[in-house]
Protein backbone atom coordinates (compact mmCIF):
# COMPACT_ATOMS: atom_id res chain seq x y z
CA UNK A 1 0.00 0.00 0.00
CA UNK A 2 1.33 3.44 -0.78
CA UNK A 3 1.51 6.35 1.27
CA UNK A 4 -0.79 9.42 0.07
CA UNK A 5 2.03 11.84 1.16
CA UNK A 6 4.48 10.43 -1.00
CA UNK A 7 4.49 12.13 -4.68
CA UNK A 8 5.45 8.89 -7.16
CA UNK A 9 8.95 9.11 -7.11
CA UNK A 10 8.58 7.91 -3.45
CA UNK A 11 10.12 10.88 -2.05
CA UNK A 12 8.68 12.89 0.77
CA UNK A 13 8.00 16.75 0.08
CA UNK A 14 8.99 19.66 2.42
CA UNK A 15 5.48 20.36 3.37
CA UNK A 16 4.58 16.37 3.65
CA UNK A 17 7.26 16.23 6.52
CA UNK A 18 7.41 19.29 8.38
CA UNK A 19 3.90 20.67 8.44
CA UNK A 20 1.24 17.75 7.95
CA UNK A 21 1.20 15.46 10.80
CA UNK A 22 -0.24 12.52 9.11
CA UNK A 23 1.53 9.72 8.59
CA UNK A 24 4.34 7.75 10.34
CA UNK A 25 7.94 8.84 10.54
CA UNK A 26 10.66 6.58 11.39
CA UNK A 27 13.49 6.74 14.03
CA UNK A 28 15.91 8.26 11.41
CA UNK A 29 13.21 10.70 9.91
CA UNK A 30 12.31 11.83 13.29
CA UNK A 31 15.98 12.21 14.79
CA UNK A 32 17.01 14.14 11.20
CA UNK A 33 13.98 16.28 11.22
CA UNK A 34 14.45 17.30 14.57
CA UNK A 35 18.12 18.37 14.03
CA UNK A 36 17.29 20.11 11.20
CA UNK A 37 14.27 22.20 13.17
CA UNK A 38 16.70 22.43 16.02
CA UNK A 39 19.36 24.15 13.56
CA UNK A 40 17.08 26.27 12.17
CA UNK A 41 15.93 28.29 16.05
CA UNK A 42 19.62 28.31 16.58
CA UNK A 43 20.57 30.40 13.21
CA UNK A 44 16.84 32.54 13.72
CA UNK A 45 18.18 32.83 17.58
CA UNK A 46 22.03 33.72 16.65
CA UNK A 47 20.55 35.78 13.68
CA UNK A 48 17.91 38.43 14.90
CA UNK A 49 18.39 40.43 17.76
CA UNK A 50 16.98 43.38 19.73
CA UNK A 51 13.51 44.70 18.01
CA UNK A 52 14.01 42.23 14.82
CA UNK A 53 13.68 39.09 17.13
CA UNK A 54 10.24 40.88 19.20
CA UNK A 55 8.78 41.31 15.58
CA UNK A 56 9.26 38.49 13.79
CA UNK A 57 9.17 36.14 16.89
CA UNK A 58 5.15 36.64 16.92
CA UNK A 59 5.80 34.68 13.66
CA UNK A 60 8.54 32.33 13.29
CA UNK A 61 8.24 30.54 17.15
CA UNK A 62 4.44 29.25 16.87
CA UNK A 63 5.58 28.25 13.34
CA UNK A 64 8.55 25.93 14.86
CA UNK A 65 6.43 24.64 17.71
CA UNK A 66 3.48 23.50 14.92
CA UNK A 67 6.05 22.14 12.75
CA UNK A 68 7.73 19.90 15.96
CA UNK A 69 4.30 19.17 17.15
CA UNK A 70 3.76 17.65 13.66
CA UNK A 71 6.77 16.03 13.79
CA UNK A 72 6.07 14.22 16.48
CA UNK A 73 3.04 13.62 15.97
CA UNK A 74 4.20 11.32 13.34
CA UNK A 75 7.08 9.90 15.32
CA UNK A 76 3.91 8.88 17.89
CA UNK A 77 1.72 7.24 14.63
CA UNK A 78 4.92 5.21 14.11
CA UNK A 79 5.10 3.58 17.81
CA UNK A 80 1.68 3.27 17.38
CA UNK A 81 0.02 6.28 19.59
CA UNK A 82 -2.03 8.98 19.20
CA UNK A 83 -0.82 11.73 18.05
CA UNK A 84 -2.27 13.92 20.02
CA UNK A 85 -0.28 12.86 23.06
CA UNK A 86 2.24 15.56 21.36
CA UNK A 87 0.39 18.33 22.84
CA UNK A 88 0.84 17.32 25.94
CA UNK A 89 4.50 16.67 26.00
CA UNK A 90 4.62 19.76 24.15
Amino acid sequence: MSDPTLPSDGRETFAARFLSAEGRLGRRGFLGSALVLLAVAVVYDAVSAGPLQWITGWLVWPLLVWIGACLLARRLHDRGRNGWIAAVIL
